[in-house]
């Protein structure tokens, strides 16, 4: 393998492709935050939906929108802090097209669930600040673990390992 003109062997090939596909999925598996933070930001953006969607004019939930955010900024920057000490370092913003939809696309939605859970002109629902934190919470937590490096629209591409198969 040293001489650059030499073939590599369809076996090779497919080891070397199996072996990358082991190293991004320990790569993945180790930006995967612990299930106790997935809990704890899901439901601290759920209470923070709850209770921005409860707040009228200048009353108590005011007080539970602004602590949720100042504890879901002190949670991602522990994170943050937490995996510089393992020596992993997380882009805050995604360099890829992929990520850059995903990334947009959680943002509409998110804005979409506030704006239905903050006006109830909309919706005379007693409990529509219950419903929109569930679905926050529901979101937040399924993102979290199923998608932790956050590119969720991925093309799948005809793989590597097929051409080799024909």
């Amino acid at each position: 393998m040293n001489d650059s003109k030499q073939k590599i062997s369809v076996d090779e090939a497919k080891a070397t492709l199996a072996s990358l596909e082991q190293y991004q999925e320990e790569a993945i598996a180790s930006i995967t935050p612990p299930k106790w933070y997935t809990l704890t930001n899901a439901f601290l953006v759920a209470f923070f939906t709850f209770a921005f969607a409860s707040m009228g004019h200048e009353n108590i939930w005011a007080v539970g929108v602004w602590i949720s955010a100042v504890l879901i900024i002190v949670f991602e920057i522990f994170l943050i802090y937490s995996y510089s000490l393992l020596g992993i370092k997380i882009k805050q913003l995604p360099k890829d097209r992929s990520g850059v939809l995903s990334l947009i696309a959680l943002m509409l939605l998110f804005i979409v669930i506030f704006g239905m859970a903050r006006y109830e002109d909309w919706f005379h629902i007693p409990w529509r600040p219950y419903a929109f934190a569930a679905l926050n919470f529901i979101i937040i937590f399924y993102v979290t673990i199923k998608h932790p490096s956050g590119e969720i629209f991925v093309k799948s591409s005809p793989s590597v390992k097929q051409s080799f198969d024909e």
